[in-house]
């Protein structure tokens, strides 16, 4: 007997299991409206493959049905693991600021959904975008991001990449873009995850200026050599790509101050043929700007920022930085500090 075969034995108890597991998903609490809803909207989708799989009368297109449903419910396993960190990091009196960050990103790219926020090891994003990207199937908007957990405040800019692609999974790449790749033979997954990751970086940019240049490079210089090649640009390229919208924003002198960027190897990305149109897709998502100016003028007093003024915020704070008058830690301190203020005076309800 082969344990492949679909009306083996091993049938029913691979049905058990799956069910199983849909009665468990479901039994858990869930403190968000949101997440539970879409819990139950995965779940319904499994308990159709089930269903699809119990009417097929085709051993393999049974067996693929059956796939479908753990590869659905395995994937969901992961988001309620997500969950339960985001659930312990609302715990975390550092949760409502990260919230206020986070909701700002979300807003300036106009994300259908807010983000659940959380603290993470590592900068990431995940959602029911990722069941269209590898099965096909659309689900309803909900988006988990995370920051570092025992990153400085200064540096959850950095969570604006993450929402430029939460962003990018309802917007898409353009047509032409994708239609350039083809073109110049760079159709394969690999061109189209580094056009992804090139996107948020602008995305992020035009959000949050230098600030989200300076803690991009300064969290990732000493690792910029170990990220995967294939997926992603060049490091190099990422930081001139930012450079040229940095300079239109004001900030060009001070570039060079935080990096030297190697122009060289920069144009030894296959996708810098896309330049241009990289920049004009994401001026289009983000038309408006912080520029230098509106940034200089609160650097020696954050507190006098209006409210709300996230990206001012965080450029000012850099800025201090960059013209020597306070530590990472002392500015990080005093970026907590407005950020606390403003998030007090808009409490966040038990719903995102």
């Amino acid at each position: 007997m082969r344990i492949d075969e679909p009306e083996d034995t091993l049938t029913p108890a691979v049905v058990e299991y799956l069910r199983g597991k849909i009665e468990r998903v479901k039994s858990f609490e869930y403190s968000l409206s949101s997440f539970a809803n879409h819990v139950e909207e995965v779940v319904q989708n499994v308990i159709s493959r089930l269903d699809d799989a119990d009417a097929s009368q085709d051993p393999e297109l049974k067996k693929e049905f059956y796939i479908l449903s753990l590869f659905y419910i395995e994937q969901l396993d992961g988001q309620i693991e997500t969950f339960r960190l985001a659930e312990r990091s609302m715990k975390d009196d550092r949760w409502i600021v990260l919230k206020y960050v986070a909701f700002d990103a979300a807003n300036r790219l106009n994300l259908s959904s807010k983000p659940v926020p959380f603290f993470g090891d590592s900068f990431k994003c995940t959602g029911s975008f990722i069941y269209k990207k590898y099965y096909g199937l659309e689900l309803a908007p909900l988006y988990q991001v995370a920051t570092n957990i025992s990153d400085p405040v200064v540096f959850w800019v950095l969570i604006g990449h993450e929402i430029g692609h939460c962003k990018l999974s309802e917007k898409d790449v353009p047509e032409n873009l994708k239609r350039k790749l083809v073109e110049n033979n760079l159709g394969d997954e690999k061109y189209m995850a580094r056009l992804h990751e090139i996107l948020s970086d602008i995305l992020a940019t035009r959000i949050y200026g230098l600030a989200f240049f300076a803690s991009f490079v300064t969290e990732l210089r000493l690792v910029s050599d170990l990220l995967d090649a294939e997926y992603y640009p060049r490091f190099h390229f990422r930081l001139l790509l930012m450079s040229k919208v940095l300079e239109n924003m004001g900030y060009g002198d001070i570039i060079s101050r935080i990096v030297n960027i190697d122009e060289r190897d920069a144009e030894r990305e296959e996708i810098a043929f896309l330049t241009d149109d990289i920049i004009d897709v994401c001026t289009g998502v983000v038309p408006s700007v912080t520029n230098f100016e509106q940034s200089i003028k609160y650097v020696d007093d954050l507190s006098k920022i209006p409210k709300g003024r996230v990206d001012i915020l965080y450029n000012a704070a850099w800025l201090s930085f960059l013209q020597g008058k306070k530590n990472l830690e002392r500015i990080s301190e005093d970026v907590f500090r407005v950020l606390k203020r403003w998030s007090a005076n808009s409490e966040p309800s038990t719903e995102l």
